[in-house]
């Protein structure tokens, strides 16, 4: 009877063991799970944006830097996506090298940052290698060599100048009542473009009624901003794009076009490293139009798509022997 006891109470003990494996597993589990679903799961790195770049390289380095005929040269390149909008086509070239292996490397697509979860999801990375072989150089040669990473992708930036306007009767009214009307126009650009958008001129805008038509000049500035230069079709420097007329209004000789609410961006903007360009942009309105408005908003829209490259270098030192 006493044996009978003892076996029960082992059992009993076993159960509850199992009772609290089964509960601690399921525990785990369902964290786990939730885990999964809310997207927080990576590879241990942080969320980084830059308000100015779309993609930017993490990395470029040479192993081992200095090296003899034969010698295994390992070349490694780590990208990014850090802007607030997907890169497309994506590649990255090397170059400095004459000796093979050097050929490019597709990387697709990079989508950027998710910051809507709370830590915000790092946007996409790559990395690439090249493996190259020393040269063989003569005895007592010895010399250094510059390599060149560079990395190519398609990108797009988007802009919204809101020009605020009142018609000369309405402007009048506000100026007796002592309202201060000196501004400048409110540009939004989107975040994380390489290429950005300035824009200056008359704010607010009076819309003269004694005339048939009153036109007036803005200064549209295209501004490269990020760490790379624009090589659209090929051409270093071109962007390409959009530009909308919002409003009662329509174009008067911008970027030479004149009539419509509309500008196709094709050969009329270049931009190199570092560089702003400014362009003269007419806008027509009509006294019919505004005589029963008194105030309003025109705006110009820009919608802009590019290829861009970035770059990094890194150095080798051969050997003759």
């Amino acid at each position: 009877m006493k044996n009978t006891r003892m076996k029960g109470a082992k059992m009993f003990i076993e159960v509850e063991k199992l009772k609290k494996m089964f509960v601690t597993f399921s525990s785990a589990l369902l964290l786990l799970v939730l885990v999964l679903s809310s997207g927080c799961v990576n590879d241990g790195r942080e969320a980084k944006v830059d308000p100015n770049n779309g993609l930017i390289i993490n990395e470029f380095s040479v192993s081992p830097d200095f090296v003899e005929k034969g010698d295994e040269i390992e070349v490694y390149l780590e990208v990014e996506n850090v802007g607030w909008t997907t890169a497309s086509k994506v590649s990255a070239n090397l170059y400095g090298w004459s000796w093979g292996g050097a050929g490019t490397k597709n990387l697709g697509i990079l989508r950027p940052p998710d910051i809507s979860n709370d830590p915000p999801t790092p946007g996409d990375f790559d990395a690439k290698t090249w493996i190259l072989t020393a040269p063989e150089l003569p005895e007592g040669t010895k010399t250094t060599y510059t390599l060149t990473g560079r990395v190519t992708y398609n990108y797009k930036s988007t802009g919204v100048a809101q020009i605020l306007a009142y018609n000369e009767d309405e402007y009048n009214r506000r100026r007796e009542k002592g309202e201060e009307l000196i501004g400048d126009v409110v540009v939004d650009n989107s975040y994380g473009a390489p290429i950005k958008i300035g824009v200056t001129g008359e704010y607010p805008l009076k819309v003269d009624l004694d005339e048939s038509t009153d036109e007036v000049v803005y200064r549209i500035f295209f501004n490269n901003v990020g760490d790379g230069v624009p090589i659209t079709d090929g051409r270093d420097g071109k962007i390409k794009g959009t530009i909308w007329l919002q409003g009662d209004a329509e174009f008067a000789d911008c970027l030479g076009v004149s009539g419509g609410k509309r500008i196709n961006i094709e050969d009329q903007v270049t931009l190199h490293r570092g560089e702003s360009v400014k362009k003269a942009c007419g806008i027509k309105l009509k006294k019919s139009d505004w005589s029963a408005i008194p105030e309003g908003t025109i705006s110009l829209i820009f919608d802009m798509n590019y290829d861009y490259y970035i770059e990094a270098q890194a150095t080798i030192t051969a050997v003759g022997g």
